[in-house]
């Protein structure tokens, strides 16, 4: 089952855009916005919520699309960082539960302020950089973008404390079958 939301508008062609797909019998629901900004994010094409039925639990599951070129000061930077800012009032408005954000957010996680709030004071974590659940070791780079270039670690799963103790391992499934970023995998 494949859920997609709109493309980019800014970019004058059918890239951009975030999805979710997932095997039956999970079936990714699109969330219906508490929030007017979040509604208003959700149009920029960079970032959805979808929601799972787990066994009578729903999940949250936000995915996030950042802009190139993420350094931090930079407008990309600004603009990502206010993604994250609208996906954690739009989590916050839902009902206390199990939560994932993940994405490439298209820069170094610590350039982006909201997120290293969530992460220091909000009760979210990281996953790939917890040892204990990282199958090749922690920070394992996920991007290879230009053959000059080197790598990177640009694609994250963060998860609230609600769903951390359910992750059994992480893994960036470096098969060199899709360009520019691997598949980033939890358990």
């Amino acid at each position: 089952c494949m859920a997609l939301g709109p493309v980019d508008p800014e970019l004058g062609r059918n890239t951009g855009g975030v999805g979710m797909q997932s095997r039956m019998p999970l079936m990714p629901l699109p969330h219906k916005a508490f929030t007017k900004a979040f509604e208003d994010a959700m149009a920029t094409g960079r970032v959805m919520i979808f929601e799972l039925d787990v066994d009578g639990t729903m999940l949250l599951i936000a995915v996030i699309y950042g802009w190139t070129g993420g350094v931090k000061g930079s407008i990309a930077c600004q603009r990502t960082d206010d993604l994250f800012a609208v996906t954690r009032a739009e989590m916050d408005a839902n009902p206390n539960g199990p939560k994932l954000i993940m994405g490439d957010i298209n820069g170094d996680l610590g350039n982006f302020h909201t997120a290293q709030d969530m992460l220091c004071n909000g009760g979210w974590s990281d996953v790939g950089s917890l040892p204990h659940l990282c199958e090749d070791g922690p920070n394992q780079p996920t991007c290879h973008a230009r053959a000059m270039a080197n790598s990177s670690r640009r694609d994250y799963f963060l998860a609230n404390d609600k769903i951390l103790p359910a992750i059994t391992g992480y893994r960036v499934n470096s098969t060199d079958v899709f360009p520019t970023h691997q598949p980033v995998q939890i358990r």
